[in-house]
Formats: structure tokens, sequence, C-alpha cells
């Protein structure tokens, strides 16, 4: 539930500042067939000697309405060092990063040691919605020894509209699917429901049918 809290504070926050009731969205609401896709690059590391170093980013396609986002994200801090980050927000600075200013950045801790990066941001009212691509953030790697998998994953994503309310229906684009508390609730309570199994077939279709997995 850290995740919801985290999004839930931004917003309780935003207000409280600014004193402002919620930014108009600049599209309309997330539709079926535009489920955003978060993604991390370079997905394999090919040739990356050690004493080298390199950039991954994070990034999100075909979002809509997107007004906050909440990341944890982890790597082997015995393979791989930490060297610096940046935050690719807003798109009034970072042409090819995420959310409109102003934005309020609540979280961007790093711990080097552990292997760890946290991060919380959201725009502020009277900010527009964000639609479209782009990346969350960039970070940049020293490789200190040789391996042969993946030394960095993301651990944990959400994503929120201009109603401090969870986007439903995002996944990762990696190893396994991540979608928002919302779903994961919604499939949950269905349980109860005599019609589960026409529900769950249902999701199952339209998720194999849009990415193929």
């Amino acid at each position: 539930m850290k995740k919801l809290y985290i999004i839930a504070t931004i917003f309780l926050v935003s207000f409280a500042f600014l004193g402002f009731g919620v930014a108009g969205s600049e599209s309309e609401l997330q539709s079926s067939d535009s489920i955003p896709v978060i993604t991390v690059h370079p997905d394999e590391l090919i040739d990356v000697e050690v004493g080298e170093t390199f950039e991954v980013n994070v990034c999100v396609s075909d979002v809509a309405c997107l007004y906050g986002f909440d990341i944890e994200f982890k790597w082997d801090p015995t393979i791989i060092e930490y060297i610096s980050h940046t935050v690719m927000a807003p798109v009034e600075t970072y042409e090819e990063g995420v959310l409109h200013s102003p934005i309020l950045l609540l979280k961007d801790e790093v711990d080097p040691t552990s292997g760890s990066y946290w991060i919380a941001c959201a725009s502020l009212s009277p900010a527009d919605t964000f639609s479209g691509n782009g990346a969350f953030f960039v970070i940049t790697f020293e490789a200190v020894s040789s391996f042969d998998e993946q030394p960095y994953e993301l651990v944990e994503a959400a994503l929120s509209d201009d109603e401090g309310q969870s986007i439903m229906g995002y996944k990762y684009d990696g190893p396994s699917v991540m979608m928002c508390y919302d779903t994961w609730e919604f499939i949950r309570n269905r349980e109860k429901d005599p019609k589960v199994d026409g529900w769950r077939k249902w999701w199952t279709t339209q998720m194999r049918r849009k990415y193929g997995f």
C-alpha cells in the first residue's frame, strides 16, 4: 500500500500548498485500447566492460492523463556502481521527459550501498496532464565486475491521474506484469461473484491480445 499512500500524499500536499482545485485534463481518460507500458532501456546489456559507464532509462509509452508517478528501482551494487541520475520532469525542461510544470518532487532518494532508488513526483495545479511517451528518469552506472544476468530491475511502480486516482491497466514490459492496486483489488473482489471466470478470461484475453504474453 506504500505506493498508494505516496500518490495520495502528493496530491494532498499539492492542493494544500496551492489552494487550487484539480487541473483539467488535456485528453480523454485512458481507453481500453491504449494501455500505458513501462519499459527499462536497455533491457539487455551487451558488451559492457568493467570500468565502462552506461545509462539506464525508465520510460512510459501510450499514457494518458498522467499527473504523478511513484517508482522503485534496484540494482546489484557489487556488479554496477551508481554514478548519477536525472529526473526527467517537467517536459518544459526535459523535452523527452514526462509531466508538465509546475511539479513537486516528493521523493528522490538514492541508496548506493543497498542499490536502490525511490522517486515520487507529481504535477501541481494548474498544470496540464501529460499524455504520450517519455522518460521518468535516467540513471548512470559504472560496471565494477563482469556479469551474465541483468544487474538491475524495476521493482514497483504506480501512476496517477489528475484526480489522484491510480491509472488502471499499466504493465511493466519485462519478466512480469505490474498492474496498479486498484486493478488487483477489482479482480480480487470479483472472486466473490459467480461470474468471476468470465471476468478473468476477459481480462487475460485482452492483455494477451495487446501484449502477446
